[in-house]
């Protein structure tokens, strides 16, 4: 991220040391250079597949789905001043639909064929389609980001109050990971009287002291699918309040009803039969008696867009499980899992998301990747709903089709957000080791080679390599000639832009273009039916008079991040993807959180086209994080509430936007761009070489670092909590701590889930009667225990509405260890970036 003031003097899917590190152009103001074509020649490429293949034109990996218009394309017009009103309504008049204007600079619009003349007026400066057939969403994973350390510190640094946005697929907003523990407490009833919880035991909902057939509790399991084997851990129906919830079974089914197609309303806690986390006091692994559970009511969703409309809680967020996009809610699951999932204080720590405090505008994709193109228009129409200072993740990139030199029109759109204070972060993508990425700098002419073999195998069928693409970019406006030779020795000298030409049976065609930065580009398309020629494909490139940078991207329609079609020799260096070598992205690659010195194989790296190294931190992966519940995962067994695992770039990118937020929290009149400076300078780079370089930019993230750059998290054992009720007196004066350290207490009189005192050195507190209480306690260094106990006499209350067994009531007295699971010693792995390594293009 380039250009963004600094505080401390030293240092979006964006600084003298800025994001990328050197001073920004202003916003729309991205370097032009001469011979760049005002309307892209990739239009031009587009309308001849179109109009040859119709939805099924090589070009895309699917065929176009039925609502995509075929008499048009959708198009991002990037300009130097908004249209005139006389200007909007003659293009209007030609059939152009407008969008509304990212920041004044770029449009979203949707174009006739006939009308794409229309568009050359002085104050258009590029005109670019929004089709492309291989956009990506980077996957995630998870690590070491110290935030468990600075709970310890301050538990109320929780991003509470900022709001995050995320351009994503879908989400799940019914899974229990997304809602926050804010509905109240409730007692459970020990119905069969063994003392402990079990299934069919009751939750007290209508509080009137006794179960009735509608209060039947069971365990809805946070159960993890670690791989899609098949093998799944904790899917046992046995409570585990540090991972699982509970609900009631209004209707005795046993599995949680939800939705408002089985009876349930926008205001209805958790949209279905209510949820539930277990206040564990005494963190036994066990519902004991006394103990309570909170209701799960408000989602951390605050809305959904997606294609067809938008989702907003308090409205209409119910409705989000219909939409097109919640069919592909997997990574935006993990993703917002990550960044703002699970109960705080209930949950174990690495179960809980960087900040849960925080909520989510979530702008969904969906179906533009399950079509296998992406509309960029879409993404420009997202990018004019952002206002004002945000942090704003980019949960897609586009490797393969777009310019990678930071000159798109969606980079254009970002820089003019950027100026209004939208700090964007982008996950890198995971092409370093696909064998798809070359780059290299020579003087002379070049021979460059890739390899097609018999086809991607996917869900046990072999798919035949029948398309290639590949995507050649050079430091230099010079057209060079290129000659393409398929394995069997046929060769082909190409002509850009003008009619599709032959090559044995294949079919190629070619678009050339200078971006506005001056680097020339080509975009080849070669496609034969039952699938190109097996073997070596080489590319020559003759004319190269003076030392050129030139950066190669192949790929087919299947593989995506994993290999396919590749270059016989490729490269990691230079394997950044689009949108993040936008001048103003703050781009995050991947290290692994089990050997912090180990940077991801498939991390992409810098530099950009141009040198600059465009890499700024590095984010731990392979967390563990909510899994989406599908309509079609239900049906083949999966849980509502399960885990699975999140590999890549996109789960350290999550790791970084949640971190600024609790910045944000905790620094309210700092700028984000101020606070990214903080992310920068405090990155651990110990062990790396040269910082910021273009493999790790600034390090790996520390958040404890940037959250408590003063603070020296010393060796402490946590306290041990007694409470006791005697003579109408709340009496915790028998607490210990190991370490002798001084402790203060706070007392919840009736236990509601609202403490009745502040934080005092005094010992004791009024009782109420006949209810339960509890105390929590704080040590001199910030460790925390809690305890609970009963302050009425056995016959004034059924031991058996709190869950106790009626025959052994409670003897008086409650003792307990660590409320926080976390040592306040130790910086522990915090939480989890998503991600299942499939090699479905669309998932990273």
């Amino acid at each position: 991220m380039r250009g963004l003031p600094h505080m401390f003097g030293a240092t979006v899917f964006l600084c003298a040391l800025g994001l990328h590190a050197q001073e920004a152009p202003a916003p729309n103001k991205i370097p032009v250079a001469s011979g760049y074509k005002q309307i892209s020649p990739v239009i031009d490429l587009l309308e001849r597949q179109i109009a040859r293949f119709g939805r099924k034109a090589p070009i895309f990996s699917q065929p176009l789905p039925q609502r995509v218009r075929l008499d048009g394309l959708g198009v991002t017009i990037r300009v130097n001043r908004p249209f005139s009103e006389v200007e909007r309504a003659k293009l209007v008049a030609s059939g152009i639909e407008l969008g509304r204007p990212v920041a004044n600079s770029v449009y979203p619009a949707w174009v006739p064929w006939a009308a794409v003349g229309e568009l050359r007026i002085p104050n258009v400066v590029r005109v670019e389609p929004s089709w492309a057939p291989t956009t990506l969403l980077p996957l995630t994973t998870n690590g070491v980001v110290g935030v468990t350390t600075v709970r310890t510190i301050d538990p109320s640094l929780t991003g509470e109050g900022v709001r995050l946005s995320h351009i994503d697929s879908g989400v799940d907003v019914h899974h229990p990971h997304l809602f926050r523990a804010d509905g109240g407490y409730f007692a459970w009833i020990d119905t069969n009287g063994d003392g402990a919880f079990s299934s069919g035991d009751a939750i007290d909902y209508n509080d009137d002291g006794s179960a009735t057939s509608n209060e039947t509790a069971r365990v809805l399991d946070g159960a993890v699918l670690e791989t899609f084997d098949g093998q799944v851990e904790g899917n046992d129906g046995l409570l585990q309040p540090a991972t699982d919830w509970l609900y009631i079974d209004f209707n005795g089914d046993e599995r949680r009803n939800f939705g408002r197609s089985e009876g349930f309303a926008e205001e209805d806690p958790g949209y279905g039969e209510p949820m539930f986390v277990v206040d564990d006091v005494n963190r036994d692994g066990e519902l004991s008696v006394g103990e309570k559970v909170v209701l799960l009511r408000t989602s951390k969703i605050a809305r959904v867009v997606d294609v067809d409309g938008e989702y907003v809680r308090g409205q209409n967020l119910i409705d989000a499980i219909d939409s097109e996009a919640e069919t592909f809610a997997f990574h935006g699951t993990g993703v917002a899992s990550i960044a703002v999932g699970g109960q705080p204080n209930f949950h174990n720590a690495d179960e809980i998301g960087i900040a849960p405090g925080a909520e989510l505008d979530l702008f969904a994709i969906g179906g533009g990747f399950n079509s296998d193109f992406f509309d960029t228009s879409l993404q420009a129409r997202y990018l004019s709903e952002i206002e004002g200072p945000q942090i704003l993740l980019h949960e897609w990139t586009n490797p393969f089709t777009a310019a990678q030199d930071g000159s798109t029109n969606i980079d254009a759109a970002m820089e003019a957000l950027a100026e209004d204070g939208v700090l964007h972060v982008n996950p890198v993508g995971n092409l370093a080791s696909t064998g798809k990425n070359l780059f290299l700098t020579t003087d002379q002419p070049t021979e460059l080679s890739f390899d097609v073999g018999e086809g991607f195998e996917f869900r046990g069928e072999l798919r035949p390599f029948a398309v290639a693409y590949v995507l050649l970019q050079w430091t230099s406006t010079s057209q060079f000639d290129l000659e393409v030779e398929d394995p069997t020795g046929a060769t082909l000298a190409l002509t850009p832009n003008q009619a599709v030409q032959r090559i044995g049976e294949a079919e190629v065609d070619t678009s050339f273009d200078i971006t506005p930065r001056g680097n020339g580009t080509v975009l080849i398309v070669l496609n034969q039916s039952g699938g190109l020629e097996q073997g070596q494909w080489a590319m020559r490139i003759a004319g190269i008079s003076s030392a050129v940078q030139i950066l190669g991207r192949v790929t087919d329609r299947f593989s995506g991040w994993s290999p396919g079609i590749g270059w016989t020799n490729p490269t990691r260096d230079g394997s950044v993807a689009h949108p993040s070598t936008s001048d103003v992205a703050l781009a995050v690659g991947a290290f692994a959180p089990e050997d912090v010195g180990r940077l991801r194989m498939y991390s992409g790296v810098g530099p950009r086209l141009d040198g600059d190294r465009v890499l700024d931190l590095v984010g731990p992966d392979n967390p563990r994080v909510a899994l989406a519940a599908t309509p079609e995962l239900r049906d083949s067994g999966i849980g509502v509430s399960w885990f699975t695992r999140f590999g890549g770039t996109s789960g350290a990118a999550p790791h970084v936007s949640a971190t600024l937020a609790i910045l944000e929290q905790q620094q309210p009149d700092a700028s984000l761009s101020d606070l990214a400076q903080v992310l920068f300078q405090t990155a651990d780079a110990v062990g790396l070489e040269g910082a910021p370089n273009a493999e790790w930019g600034y390090g790996r993230i520390d958040a404890a670092a940037a959250l408590t750059p003063d603070e020296t998290v010393p060796e402490n054992a946590n306290p041990i909590a007694v409470l006791i009720h005697e003579d109408g007196v709340l009496d915790a004066s028998g607490s210990t701590d190991p370490d002798g350290d001084s402790l203060r207490f706070r007392f919840d009189q009736d236990y509601d889930g609202e403490y009745d005192t502040e934080w005092s050195s005094t010992a004791t507190s009024p009782a109420l009667p006949g209810t339960w209480a509890k105390v929590e306690i704080i040590d001199t260094n910030l460790g925390r225990a809690t305890a609970i106990v009963f302050t009425g006499q056995p016959d004034t209350m059924d031991m058996g509405d709190m869950g106790g067994n009626p025959d052994e009531p409670e003897e008086g007295c409650g003792c307990a260890t660590i409320s926080d699971p976390s040592s306040p010693s130790i910086v522990v792995f915090l939480l989890l970036c998503l991600g299942v390594f499939f090699s479905r293009k669309r998932l990273v």
